[in-house]
C-alpha cells in the first residue's frame, strides 16, 4: 500500500466509514485516480477552488452598478481539513 499523508488517511478512513471496508476503499482509489492526486503528500497543496460543479446550482439573483448577487444553497463541513471544527450556525 502507498504510504498515505494524514490528510489522505482520514478522507479514507470517511470513505470506508461510509461505504465499508472494501467498497470505501474501492471508492476512494477511484477518486484517487480521477483527480490526479498524490496521496502521499498534503491534499491542499494539490486542490484549487473550482466551482465548475456547481454549474446549475447557482442563479444570478440581482446585479448592481458594482457587484452581481447569487442565489445558492450552502453546504458546510463538521470538520475542515485543518481541523477547525465548524457549527451549523457558522
Amino acid at each position: 500500500m502507498i504510504p498515505l499523508h494524514p490528510d489522505f488517511l482520514k478522507i479514507l478512513n470517511i470513505f470506508v466509514k461510509r461505504y465499508g471496508e472494501e467498497a470505501g476503499e474501492r471508492v476512494f482509489w477511484a477518486w484517487i485516480r480521477k483527480l490526479g492526486l498524490d496521496p502521499d503528500k498534503p491534499y491542499g497543496s494539490q486542490t484549487r477552488e473550482d466551482f465548475r460543479w456547481a454549474a446549475g446550482r447557482i442563479a444570478l439573483y440581482k446585479t448592481d452598478g458594482s457587484a452581481r448577487y447569487y442565489k445558492v444553497e450552502a453546504l458546510f463541513p463538521l470538520e475542515s481539513m485543518n481541523r477547525n471544527v465548524y457549527t451549523e450556525d457558522e
